[in-house]
C-alpha cells in the first residue's frame, strides 16, 4: 500500500470527529466528541485520495515541548491498514514537530497497538496513563 503523511487540514479535522462520534455512539455514548479540544495541527495519513487516518499535535507556546495525540483511523479501514497508516503517522511526527519548533516530543496514546508503535519509532515509556476527558 502507499500511504502519504501531509499536514492536518480543517477537513481532515472535521473527519475524525464525524469517526469519533461514531465509535462513541456504537458503545452506548450520545453526548458527542467536543471538537474543540483538538488543535488545528496534525497529521493526516492517505492512501491515493483516500483519508485513512489522522494524528493531532498540541503545541506548548511556553516551552519546547509538544504533544502528539488523538490518533485516530477510519473505522472503515481493515486492521491492516489502520496498522500501516498509523505506522506512517507515527514516524513523521517527530519531523512535524520539529518543523514546528519542538525539542521534545510527547505522546499521550493509551491504545497499546499504537505505543507498539511508538516504541518502535524511538519512543521511551514514561509513566502509564489512560487519557480520559470530562465536558464542562
Amino acid at each position: 500500500m502507499n500511504m502519504t503523511t501531509k499536514e492536518l487540514s480543517l477537513g481532515d479535522a472535521a473527519k475524525a470527529v464525524e469517526w469519533l462520534n461514531a465509535r462513541m455512539k456504537t458503545h452506548g455514548v450520545e453526548c458527542g466528541f467536543p471538537a474543540g479540544v483538538l488543535p488545528r495541527t496534525g497529521l493526516a495519513c492517505y492512501e491515493g485520495e483516500r483519508l485513512r487516518a489522522v494524528a493531532f499535535l498540541y503545541l506548548e507556546k511556553s516551552s519546547s515541548i509538544a504533544v502528539c495525540g488523538w490518533c485516530i483511523a477510519d473505522p472503515e479501514n481493515s486492521m491492516r491498514v489502520s496498522a500501516e497508516a498509523v505506522h506512517a503517522l507515527i514516524y513523521a511526527m517527530p519531523d512535524f514537530a520539529r518543523s514546528k519548533g519542538a525539542t521534545i516530543l510527547l505522546s499521550t496514546f493509551g491504545n497499546r497497538g499504537i505505543n507498539r508503535i511508538a516504541a518502535k519509532a524511538g519512543f521511551i515509556t514514561g509513566e502509564k496513563a489512560i487519557n480520559m476527558y470530562m465536558a464542562l
